[in-house]
C-alpha cells in the first residue's frame, strides 16, 4: 500500500523539482510530471512539449518517460543496491537496445535530411520521439504524421508503439518481454526444425533462473 505508493510520488516530486529548476511554472512541472511517470502524456498545452521548445525540458522528460517504461521491480533492486539483478534483467536489456538501435537511424535521418542542421538537436528530438512512443507516453515535439520526420522514421515509429513499454510499468503496448519471448520462440524452432537441439529458452530470461516450463513459452506471447 504505502510502499507501493511511495515510488512514483518519489518520481512526481523529482522530476516536479527538476523542471521548476529549468523555468517551469509549478502547474506546468505537475501536469507534466503526472503525465510522464504514469505514461498518460497529459499537458495543459495542445502542443504538448514543442509549446516550450525548450532542450532542458526535452531531456529531463525524456529521462523520466524512460523511468515510467521500465518494470517498477528494477526500482527496488535499485534501492536495495542489488545491480546484479537489474544487470541480468533480460527485458531491460532488450528496452534499453531498443531505444538506442531505434533512436540512431531517427536522429541520422533527421540530420542528413537537414531538418536540424545541428546533430546534437536530431539526438534530442530523434530520442524524444522513440521514447515517448516506446512507452506510450504520448507527449510530442512534433507531429509525428507529418512529413517532418520523414517516411522512414515513421516506419520505425510504428514499430514502437506496436512494442510498448516493460511489463509491470505504466506503458501500454504488445510489451518488451513478449518480444523477447516470441523472438526465443521462433529461434528455438529454427534450431529444432534444423536438428540442432538448441534451447528455445536460456538463462537469464527477464532475470529468471533457468528456461521457463512449456506453458509459460507457449502462453505469454497472448496473455493478459
Amino acid at each position: 500500500g504505502v510502499h507501493s505508493c511511495a515510488l512514483p510520488i518519489s518520481l512526481n516530486l523529482a522530476e516536479t523539482f527538476l523542471l521548476c529548476f529549468g523555468g517551469m511554472s509549478i502547474f506546468d512541472s505537475l501536469c507534466h510530471s503526472f503525465g510522464t511517470v504514469s505514461t498518460s502524456g497529459y499537458s495543459p498545452w495542445n502542443a504538448s512539449i514543442g509549446h516550450y521548445n525548450n532542450a532542458y525540458f526535452d531531456w529531463v522528460i525524456t529521462i523520466f518517460m524512460f523511468l515510467g517504461g521500465m518494470t517498477f521491480m528494477l526500482f527496488y533492486f535499485m534501492i536495495v543496491r542489488n545491480w546484479h539483478a537489474i544487470k541480468i534483467n533480460t527485458e531491460f536489456r532488450w528496452y534499453s537496445f531498443l531505444i538506442f538501435f531505434i533512436s540512431i537511424p531517427v536522429s541520422l535521418i533527421l540530420w542528413q535530411h537537414g531538418t536540424y542542421s545541428v546533430f546534437v538537436d536530431a539526438v534530442r528530438y530523434g530520442t524524444f520521439q522513440v521514447i515517448f512512443l516506446l512507452t506510450t507516453t504520448g507527449f510530442g515535439t512534433e507531429d509525428i504524421g507529418s512529413g517532418y520526420f520523414g517516411v522512414a522514421s515513421q516506419q520505425l515509429f510504428l514499430v514502437m508503439m506496436v512494442i510498448g513499454g516493460c511489463v509491470g510499468s505504466t506503458g501500454g503496448g504488445f510489451k518488451v518481454l513478449r518480444v523477447v519471448i516470441l523472438h526465443r520462440l521462433i529461434r528455438g524452432e529454427v534450431f529444432r526444425s534444423a536438428g540442432t537441439g538448441r534451447p528455445t529458452f536460456g538463462r537469464g530470461l527477464a532475470g529468471g533462473p533457468g528456461p521457463a516450463p512449456q506453458p509459460v513459452r507457449g502462453g505469454a506471447p497472448v496473455c493478459g
